[in-house]
């Protein structure tokens, strides 16, 4: 009976023991899984942190690509209106009819030579305006070439009015032309292109088509000099007006209130009217009277022509004092 207490003593004892060591499993389980647990939220959130921070790192490079591409686009249009300044070797302002044709020789100054291909020639004056612009020499036969429009001129996006367009060789070397005004809806082959010369070459002859307006005109000469200044115009040498009555013509002074002549001192010198009121008329030989004044006595105004104009008498010189 003793023995088989103290044996269900520690069947009960060590079901205790064990209770305890199941309850201390159950408890380090517990603690396990709760750690678990919060390890799994810890990662969690810090993988949600992460997507996060690279979604929000995302929309930076994003915002940072659209704000590049939004600079670089208002570039390349501030860049495309901006008016261009290019070279060309040549200008031609005369109609070139055949562009697989046209003349490419030109004098350098020294010698003869030609275009190459390659080289730029600018057309400002093609019988149809909107065949003018910037061209390339695509190929040469001889003494001509053939002619396609540049690369870096041949789109609407390309040309911008205020362009301007410089020659460094031919006869127009050192002359340049500007771009016209262009439509919004603007068509390259289509609207017209308006270049005109804005320098002038003082070593040639100059020909202007339309109005010259200055503040003053001097000419210089070896014997004189005609100035225009609007207040004090004159002329310092010769005056020779030629060939004016031969041609039908005659010097007209209505709207001058006076016109001054020198008194003559020679013979042959034209006579002022102030010179011939003092002149003494021998009998027979020279008069002079007013025309709303009678005739002299003893002499004749001879006949009335179909117009109105009165001849002289025979034998007279008739000069009308007025």
């Amino acid at each position: 009976a003793s023995i088989q207490a103290d044996v269900d003593q520690n069947e009960l004892d060590a079901d205790t023991a064990i209770a305890a060591l199941v309850a201390d499993v159950d408890q380090n389980e517990l603690d396990a899984d709760t750690a678990i647990a919060a390890l799994v939220a810890d990662v969690d959130q810090n993988e949600l942190d992460a997507d996060t921070a690279i979604a929000s790192l995302q929309a930076d490079v994003d915002q940072n690509e659209l704000d590049a591409d939004t600079t670089i686009a208002s570039l390349q249009a501030a860049d495309a209106a901006r008016p261009s300044q290019t070279p060309v070797l040549l200008a031609m302002e005369w109609n070139q009819a055949n562009l697989n044709g046209v003349y490419i020789q030109y004098w350098d100054g020294s010698q003869w030579s030609y275009a190459e291909i390659g080289d730029r020639i600018l057309l400002a004056g093609q019988g149809s305006a909107t065949e003018n612009g910037i061209y390339e020499v695509a190929s040469v036969s001889g003494n001509y070439g053939s002619l396609v429009r540049a690369e870096d001129y041949d789109s609407a996006e390309e040309i911008n009015a205020g362009d301007f367009i410089f020659v460094q060789a031919g006869e127009l070397a050192g002359q340049g032309y500007v771009l016209g005004a262009l439509s919004e809806s603007f068509q390259l082959g289509a609207d017209a292109l308006n270049f005109s010369r804005f320098t002038i070459d003082t070593t040639q002859d100059v020909e202007f088509q339309q109005r010259v307006t200055v503040q003053e005109l001097r000419v210089n000469g070896w014997g004189g000099m005609v100035s225009f200044d609007g207040d004090s115009n004159y002329i310092s040498g010769d005056l020779n007006v030629a060939n004016l009555h031969a041609n039908g013509y005659r010097a007209d002074f209505e709207q001058v209130e006076e016109v001054l002549v020198p008194t003559p001192d020679q013979d042959n010198e034209a006579a002022n009217k102030s010179y011939v009121d003092t002149v003494a008329v021998p009998p027979g030989g020279l008069i002079a009277w007013p025309s709303d004044q009678p005739i002299p006595a003893g002499y004749s105004n001879g006949h009335l022509t179909h117009d109105g104009m009165q001849y002289p008498a025979v034998d007279f010189i008739w000069i009308l004092k007025d």
